[in-house]
Formats: C-alpha cells, structure tokens, sequence
C-alpha cells in the first residue's frame, strides 16, 4: 500500500513539473520580440530614450477615436484652428464683438456677436461641439475680480448666450469637452468637471504647481497629461471612472536641463505614436523620434494625419515627416508659424506682420518695450507643399482684444 502511494506522488509530481514546463514554454512564445526586433518585457513594448535607456511603454490599448475636444487658444483670434471630420475651422474677427467662423478655404460657416453682458469680454478659448460652436469669455481688466462666462454661440441666428458665469480671482484654462461634461484647469493646478446645466462643479485632482499650464489630452475615459522633473520627461493618466492616477511611461534627455514649454500645447496619441512636446514615442517600441533641434525649437503645434507628421522648426521652416520611412524633409519656404492638417492637405499660418506697441518698463525708467501684436496669413497647400493659395490675409482686426 505504502509502495503505491509512492508512485502515485512520484507520478504526480512528474505530470505537474511538465505543466509547468509547458506553461513556461508558452509563456516565453507569448511574448516574442516584435516585428521591428525591439524585445518586450511583459505586456509592455519597450522604448529607446534619448540616453539609450530602455523604458517600458505602459499605455496599452486606447481607442483613439474616443477623444474629448479642446478648446482652442484665442488670445489673437487667428491663433483658433480646428480640424473636425476632415474639415479645417478658424475664427477671425470681423468688428467690436463680431466674429466669423469659416470653413476649409474661406467658406463662411456663421458670423456672430457676443451678449450685451459679455460687452466686456474678450473670446480667450473657442471650440466646435458638433454642430454647436462654444466660446469661453474674459474680461480681466480688474485682476482682482476677473470674470469667466461660458457661452453657446447660434449658428442660424449669429447670437450667443451665456450658459455659465464666474467670478473668480484664479485663472482658467485648457477648456475641454468629454462625454457629456466640460473641464478646466485653475490656478494651482487643479483640474475641475462642470455639467448637469453647467453649475454642478467637482474638483478631479491636482496637478504638480510646475505642470498646471501643461495640456489635457481627454482619451478613452482618462486625461492624460506630462510633467517634467529635471530632464525627466513623464505622461501621466487619471481615470476618470476609478479616480486613479498612473504613472504611463518615463524617459530621460540629454544635455542642459531646460524648462520645457512644448508640454503647454503639444499632446496627442494615435496609432502609431504619442506626440508629447516635440517628441514621437512609438507606440510599438522602438527609438523616440525627436523633432527640431532642441527644446523649444518647435514654432507651433505638431500636425499629423495617417501617413505624414508636419510641424515648422525654430527658424520657421515647415517639415513634413514620413511616418514609415522616418525621412525628414523641408517642403515649403513661408515662415510658418504654425500648421494643421487633413488627410488631404495642409494649413499653414505664416508670418505677416508684427504690430508694436509700447509699455513703460517702469515708473523710474524711461525704458519702452515692445509687444507681441502679430498677423498671420493663412495658406492651402497640398501635402507636397505645393499649389499655395492664401486664404487669409492677415491684419490688424485679427485679435482677440480688438476693440476693447
């Protein structure tokens, strides 16, 4: 009895250990290296940074088409551009408290004016939502009592009216719109959700005071958003149904560490990359791919459809990046200050002119100083950077603060 009692664990013991094996022998097949000969360590694809340090990419599957929309800036009116569905949107200013929003080559898509309350304000963000246009309003003459007002903007009828006012003595920024609610940051770095009638307020969490400027990406039910420490780069996420926050991915650069201003306006994930300041990370692993020649040597944002990448470099030349081939190459010679782009064409602000006006430095210094009032054109192109059309020309009545 006791001899089969034996063999039975001797037995088992064998059936378990090949198992395990096989299990193990599994296991390593899961888990190859990928196509491009980068090897990966656990579910995570690993990235190159700039130092030669293999980081893991911690992003996973997102669904990129489910994606809150950001409100565009509006201190000079023609800095506002959207593309929505193929189409490319801006905002120009017509007259005190008139504006138009224009379609694709010039198409005029509305005109409107703001409340009389609003006589005040400014437009400083502007967004489409749909087939709605939103508008968020500043009037901060007084610092100490600087008042907000959210407002829906009809289309048919050229009206907008006030859904939402605040007075507050912090600034807002970075609106956006996701699922049914908007968000905005405050001083302090605080980011809050605003809906049901636009009075019910909830803080979400708190930024780093170093990264409260930096932008809001709204994707697949998080915010993501970057941080810098040093010369560490970091993306971060917050879900927004746990209420949790992680830690995404991390890399390192080379050289001085300089405060990195490109995190302010630069976030984006698609398919194939995260697009964080004027870095690339491959989505799959790999190499970053590291647009201009430094920080801050990016004029702009950061364009990209299917195919190509698109961004003007510091000496305000506009490049177009291959995806597959990685070739980067220069194709029109404008000074571009900024692009955006469709699948089938590209949209180029270029420099026209700037507008100085003058500020005395101080009470005991007869010292003037100029301020930054420019005027862009706004060009077609095709995605070779050929058959240039202006579509807008630039002037003096394209700012926000016109007429106030």
């Amino acid at each position: 009895m006791v001899k089969k009692i034996f063999l039975i664990c001797i037995c088992s013991g064998f059936i378990c250990f090949l198992c395990v094996a096989c299990r193990d022998r599994d296991v390593a097949k899961s888990f190859p290296e990928d196509i491009s000969g980068t090897a990966v360590s656990g579910n995570y694809p690993i990235v190159v940074d700039e130092t030669g340090k293999e980081r893991e990419l911690k992003l996973g599957d997102v669904d990129v088409e489910d994606k809150g929309v950001g409100f565009g800036s509006t201190y000079y009116v023609g800095e506002y551009s959207q593309v929505v569905k193929g189409h490319y949107y801006y905002l120009r200013n017509i007259s005190t408290n008139k504006y138009g929003v224009y379609r694709d080559q010039g198409e005029c898509e509305c005109q409107f004016t703001l409340p009389d309350e609003s006589s005040e304000c400014y437009v400083r963000e502007f967004a489409k939502l749909g087939k709605e246009y939103y508008a968020l309003l500043c009037d901060d003459y007084d610092l100490d009592n600087i008042v907000y007002q959210l407002v829906c903007i009809d289309a048919k009828k050229g009206t907008s009216k006030v859904l939402s006012e605040s007075s507050q003595d912090f600034f807002i920024n970075s609106m956006a719109w996701y699922k049914g609610a908007f968000y905005y940051k405050r001083k302090g770095g605080t980011v809050v959700e605003f809906g049901n009638g636009h009075k019910n307020f909830r803080e979400m969490f708190h930024m780093h005071s170093d990264d409260m400027g930096n932008k809001l990406l709204f994707l697949d039910g998080k915010i993501y958003y970057g941080s810098q420490l040093g010369n560490e780069i970091s993306l971060y996420s917050f879900d927004l149904k746990k209420g949790t926050r992680e830690e995404v991915f991390r890399y390192e650069r080379k050289g001085k560490i300089i405060r990195d201003m490109m995190l302010r306006k630069m976030l984006d994930i698609d398919e194939d990359y995260i697009y964080i300041s004027n870095d690339m990370i491959p989505r799959k692993g790999g190499e970053i791919l590291r647009l201009g020649d430094g920080c801050d040597r990016i004029a702009g944002d950061i364009a990209h459809n299917k195919k190509y990448v698109f961004y003007c470099d510091g000496d305000y030349r506009l490049h177009r990046l291959d995806k597959g081939t990685k070739k980067d190459i220069i194709i029109s010679g404008i000074k571009a200050m900024n692009v955006n782009c469709t699948e089938d064409g590209i949209y180029v602000q270029g420099y026209n002119k700037f507008y100085a006006s003058g500020r005395l430095d101080s009470e005991e210094e007869d010292t003037w100083h100029a301020l930054g009032d420019y005027s862009f054109d706004l060009y077609y192109m095709d995605l070779d950077g050929r058959h240039k059309k202006r579509i807008w020309k630039g002037n003096d009545e394209s700012y926000a603060y016109k007429g106030r």
